[in-house]
């Protein structure tokens, strides 16, 4: 296995998917910890991975554009949407007809999950004047839980709020001094979290776009943050191989856990939130069991 730059659970949890820079993507049974499908089709480094709804698609992201799978039959749903895009971070809308794709170029493009066609560009281009937009590409986005809403981070600083409807920038959230490495929505939508190159995560008031906390512990770049699916923890992998557990009704750091050797890139809480999934520079996947105590797992 290659360098993993994504994890991510099945809504079902019985199944772990991630990257690899040959373009192949690797499933693994969650309960036996062993490999059941390797997908290939694609020669790009693959950036990012997120599973539909429903369980049924995994789509991947690269700079040949975005891969639809079918877990099924381990081939492509279509033809990979827009080759000429390259997708660095991707999400599926809440009920699965949506896929909002960013990385160059400062825009986020939202395509039509079933037949792969372009719905809309929420970023306004550079020739609009007076419009609130990133500056520069885009690191991270995740929709709303209620799917009206995508925030963004990029390595311009910023973290924005964008309304689907009106493709326009309801809120710009300003406080990390390096780029935004990753964002997130909590399971409410009245939180979002981002993590940057100033090793700091910061957690906003959705609708004010005020900071609400900042969580110290990390020595080096935060890569990547998520959400328990009960909201009241958060895990954060960073560049210093280690991934900490925070407890966010006290704000609190719970547990540092170490075990990489190299950059954590990627972490995932399993749908239950009894375990969750690291991915590191280190060409691994450890999968943490957090109740009643905690263990790893090799891949």
């Amino acid at each position: 296995m290659s360098s993993v730059d994504c994890v991510a659970f099945s809504p079902d949890g019985k199944t772990i998917a991630n990257d690899s820079f040959r373009g192949n993507i690797y499933l693994w049974d969650v309960q036996t910890k062993r490999h059941k499908k390797t997908i290939s089709g694609s020669t790009a480094w693959t950036n990012d991975l997120a599973f539909s709804p429903d369980g049924k698609t995994l789509a991947s992201g690269s700079r040949e554009g975005i891969h639809l799978w079918d877990l099924d039959t381990e081939t492509p749903r279509i033809s990979p949407i827009e080759r000429r895009v390259d997708a660095a971070c991707l999400a599926f809308s809440p009920d699965g007809k949506t896929i909002a794709s960013g990385g160059g170029m400062e825009r986020i493009q939202l395509w039509d999950a079933h037949t792969g066609k372009h719905k809309q560009t929420l970023t306004p281009p550079l020739t609009v004047p007076g419009q609130l937009r990133h500056i520069d590409d885009i690191n991270s986005i995740a929709f709303s839980p209620d799917g009206k809403t995508i925030v963004s981070g990029s390595p311009d600083g910023t973290i924005r709020l964008w309304d689907v409807g009106t493709a326009s920038c309801k809120v710009t959230f300003r406080g990390h001094s390096k780029p935004v490495k990753c964002v997130a929505f909590s399971p409410d939508g009245n939180t979002i979290v981002s993590g940057g190159g100033d090793s700091e995560i910061r957690l906003w008031n959705t609708a004010t776009g005020e900071l609400k906390l900042t969580l110290f512990g990390h020595t080096l770049r935060v890569m990547s943050v998520a959400f328990s699916p009960g909201g009241n923890t958060l895990a954060s992998g960073g560049w210093e191989g280690n991934i900490h557990l925070w407890d966010l009704e006290t704000g609190k750091h719970k547990k540092t856990f170490r075990g990489h050797t190299s950059l954590v890139n990627s972490v995932a809480f399993s749908p239950d939130g009894k375990m969750f999934v690291s991915g590191s520079l280190d060409c691994s996947v450890l999968l943490w069991d957090l109740a009643p105590s905690i263990s790893q797992n090799r891949q």
